[in-house]
């Protein structure tokens, strides 16, 4: 491994961060069961941003699962009308640029998937 933090890799750990801000913010105005469960996702987010900048290979998988819960996620609030379109579109878009970033961090750490040739 290269001693350059890949690109791909500060993506993923900035959409992350982005989801910890949204989590705290969206659940800061609920009551105790709402407020403990933002910060149950908030940790688990911090949690696997510290494995992304550390570079371990599982946070790079958990990452893209995130990503595909998260579209699943907003595309059903979408289509029950609890998100609006904006939010519904925002996360979606969010979703997709945390998987695409997730598999080219993947592609980044494993040069072995890309022989020489």
């Amino acid at each position: 491994m290269t001693n350059r933090f890949p690109v791909a890799s500060g993506a993923v750990s900035v959409l992350l961060a982005v989801a910890v801000v949204a989590a705290l913010n969206r659940t800061a105005a609920g009551d105790g069961y709402v407020r403990t469960a933002g910060a149950a996702t908030a940790a688990m987010l911090v949690w696997c941003i510290a494995a992304v900048i550390r570079r371990r290979q599982w946070a790079i998988g958990i990452a893209f699962f995130l990503g595909l819960l998260w579209l699943i996620s907003a595309s059903a609030l979408g289509l029950q009308r609890r998100l609006d379109p904006g939010a519904t579109t925002g996360w979606v878009a969010w979703a997709v640029a945390l998987m695409a970033a997730s598999l080219k961090a993947r592609d980044d750490a494993r040069p072995d998937l890309h022989p020489a040739g």
